[in-house]
């Protein structure tokens, strides 16, 4: 167990005093699935967590013999993780290179063999690994390729490479194509907090609403909206208020961009909360937003997430643990209300059971899991 943190079951609260995320049994070509848990943590300013797992499990059989500790990147399968709280993201893998236009590669000054290369423009399907160096970089495709595919990444589920020098990518799937597009990112920050989520259907200025659409909730100066603007999406997007008087004024957030991946865990929902009652809801920028903008530059085509429609495992993401990816599940953190503590979003790990396991076996897995924050990779 890593200092300061606590992995917590998500039903009962209690605390799980192992480094190991234990799972149901599960029949051939389906998931083992862990209970919904969560971490707690103490004393963290980071405002999220990156966790990677060590891809070991053990099989029960009763026809064949398996040894515990079975590696399960070399049969084919791998750890999966879900968000239950919001949409999931996940860090794919470090590159030490990608294109900057049709067969144009920028590489890191410190590359070595084995390292994944990103061709963004020229083969957007595939993971490139460098084979060698001198006398000319050489390279393959990655037999890692298999997780750069739109069956794990819709529905809200996010992917993304990382340089590990400010240079960001993020796989999108738009129109449910099955060649990615991968986009780059300016900054990588997924999860975003406003305090009300509003959708305007009639015609909005940018700069004031009708108090009346708070249902008697008293809103206050300094809080942000995410107003989804039904009329005219490109004024759409994350304001701040400014004063609150017979309308409530409300002016931009100094939001630099907006792009796809972006996470909107709004806390009150004024489509259906009241001052008796507040409800919560999410929405996401989707794939189909494009390249990157500047807020109110156009639509932002701001997407409903329903959390419990993609609990099944076929909505997981894959976290791989190899000689050459180490992917990352992004959990964020948010303070508790009173106290030094923060607690993530709720999750599941899973693990995909491959053809190795023979009918009528059951697969039973811990997972080791490691804590990282935003310091460990700098």
């Amino acid at each position: 167990m890593s200092y300061g943190v606590i992995l917590k079951n998500g039903i009962t609260s209690a605390s799980i005093l192992s480094d190991e995320i234990s799972y149901y049994p599960s029949t051939r070509n389906g998931y083992s699935t862990s209970d919904v848990v969560y971490f707690e943590t103490i004393g963290f300013t980071d405002d999220k967590i990156y966790i990677t797992f060590d891809q070991y499990g053990n099989l029960i059989n009763t026809t064949a013999n398996y040894p515990n500790g079975i590696d399960l990147n070399s049969l084919q399968s791998f750890a999966s993780v879900k968000n239950l709280s919001n949409p999931t993201v996940v860090k794919l893998a470090t590159i030490a290179g990608y294109e900057t236009g049709l067969a144009n590669t920028v590489y890191n000054s410190n590359i070595q063999n084995g390292n994944i290369v990103l061709s963004n423009f020229s083969n957007p399907s595939v993971f490139y690994e460098i084979t060698s160096i001198t006398p000319s970089i050489n390279t393959k495709i990655s037999s890692s390729s298999f997780i750069i595919n739109n069956q794990y990444f819709k529905s809200g589920n996010f992917g993304y490479v990382s340089d590990g020098q400010g240079h960001l990518f993020l796989i999108t799937f738009p129109n449910n194509s099955s060649i990615p597009t991968w986009i780059q990112l300016p900054e990588e920050k997924f999860y975003w907090y406003p305090n009300y989520y509003l959708t305007y259907s009639g015609i909005f200025d940018g700069k004031k609403i009708n108090l009346n659409l708070f249902n008697k909730i008293v809103p206050k100066a300094t809080e942000t909206i995410l107003i989804n603007c039904t009329s005219n999406d490109s004024n759409s997007g994350l304001y701040s208020i400014a004063i609150v008087s017979d309308y409530v004024y409300v002016k931009k957030t100094p939001l630099l961009f907006n792009y796809p991946g972006q996470i909107f865990s709004c806390k009150i929902n004024l489509d259906t909360s009241s001052n008796m009652n507040y409800y919560p809801v999410v929405y996401y920028v989707p794939y189909e937003y494009g390249s990157y903008s500047n807020p109110f530059s156009k639509p932002l085509l701001l997407t409903l997430y329903n959390p419990s429609a993609y609990a099944s495992p076929s909505y997981f993401c894959p976290v791989l643990s190899n000689s050459n990816i180490t992917s990352s599940f992004i959990l964020p953190l948010v303070q508790m209300r009173g106290l030094m503590n923060k607690t993530s979003d709720i999750f599941k790990v899973g693990v995909f059971v491959s053809n190795f396991v023979p009918d009528n076996s059951t697969l039973i897995t811990m997972l080791q899991y490691t804590i990282y924050n935003q310091n460990d990779f700098a």
